[in-house]
């Protein structure tokens, strides 16, 4: 199952057994006539590989053959972008403008996981900017966050005019506050299952969400990866820039496919290529580190450019408290503890792992695999 916002922007996570391609690893393992679960990733110490998937006979694709042969020009970095420093920002926001032009419409439903940060300012801005020219009314958009971010957020929301009825911030219960650690959300592959986390039922209802595009700002981290001097591990493509984003974001990509699977599609504007191609030829003297509020300098003086009063507010802080209940607690550990996965693996797993405790690490993404898929196949 591919989506297509496949032709436009760049797409990781893309399963294959060598024949068949999808973003849904279920599709791709269930199509299989035998499948065996990649022993390897029982040791918390591996380190899977550049396409390494969970299953045996699957892997992940080379993102770059399913880079339109239009865009293909984008993997490589012969030169930069001529001009001046406020040349180069006035052609990254026109390229955001255009992007938005280009790929949304009046008729689709939209939710934007918007946060306090500089990318999600700078598309709302940019949605903003394309409003106030009357070219898209942008009423169909809905703009959610959750907290620790709400206070920042809204005050974006305020300074760029959007009617409040287009915005909100998840409220959530006091306990299980983002609906972790259900057996029925597959997250896609080995990546903790913390990326479950739900911050829209309240609005949107699970049978809904097929009905909207979400939209999220991923992606707009080259330059602070850069600045900071960043080493990637594996070489994607001749682009060192695009080399290091797609090497140093996190996983493979299943985060972005699982919404785009559980949504209509997913629009990521600064994974489109006509802004990523703009984004990766930055003449490199332009480029400086301004530590941790927003990493870097052009993301900082992007948002200058903007005729809304949003500077002042902080860069947020991605802090989550997850607040796990004690009755979600134990399903979590008898959803485990009782599965097939452990029926088959057991021996190599320690007994006592306290999953609801460990939600980043290997722990996680071994729950992940073993509930959300693989006692799913069996």
């Amino acid at each position: 199952m591919i989506r297509d916002s496949i032709k436009h922007q760049l797409n990781r996570g893309i399963y294959t057994d060598g024949t068949n391609y999808s973003f849904d690893i279920m599709t791709i393992v269930k199509g299989l006539p035998k499948f065996s679960f990649n022993v390897d990733m029982l040791n918390p110490k591996f380190k899977p590989g550049q396409y390494t998937a969970p299953f045996n006979e699957i892997r992940f694709a080379d993102f770059k053959q399913f880079v339109p042969d239009k865009y293909k020009s984008i993997l490589l970095r012969k030169e930069h972008i001529p001009g001046s420093y406020n040349d180069f920002l006035q052609l990254l926001k026109k390229t955001l403008e255009n992007v938005i032009l280009n790929r949304m419409n009046e008729t689709d439903k939209y939710i934007f996981f918007h946060s306090a940060g500089y990318d999600s300012r700078i598309i709302s801005a940019a949605m903003a900017q394309v409003r106030d020219s009357g070219k898209l009314s942008m009423r169909n958009v809905h703009f959610r966050c959750h907290q620790p971010e709400c206070e920042g957020f809204y005050k974006i929301m305020e300074a760029e005019g959007w009617p409040k009825d287009q915005y909100s911030c998840w409220e959530g219960p006091a306990e299980d506050y983002y609906d972790i650690g259900r057996s029925d959300v597959c997250v896609q592959g080995w990546v903790p299952f913390n990326q479950q986390m739900n911050f829209w039922s309240d609005m949107i209802s699970k049978d809904q969400e097929r009905d909207w595009i979400c939209i999220a700002g991923l992606g707009g981290e080259m330059y602070k990866y850069w600045a900071a001097k960043i080493k990637p591990v594996f070489h994607e493509c001749a682009n060192p820039l695009l080399n290091l984003l797609i090497d140093h974001y996190p996983h493979h990509g299943q985060w972005e496919n699982q919404w785009a699977l559980r949504f209509k599609d997913i629009l990521l504007p600064m994974w489109d290529y006509d802004y990523l191609y703009n984004l990766s030829h930055v003449n490199l003297k332009y480029l400086t580190s301004v530590g941790r509020d927003g990493g870097d300098n052009i993301r900082v003086d992007l948002c200058k450019l903007y005729p809304y009063s949003f500077q002042s507010v902080p860069h947020g802080e991605h802090g989550y408290s997850w607040n796990i209940s004690a009755k979600r607690r134990k399903e979590i550990q008898d959803l485990f503890y009782g599965g097939t996965f452990y029926k088959h693996y057991g021996k190599h797993i320690p007994a006592k792992i306290n999953f609801a405790e460990k939600l980043y690490g290997w722990e996680a993404k071994l729950w992940s695999v073993a509930v959300t898929i693989y006692d799913k196949l069996i």
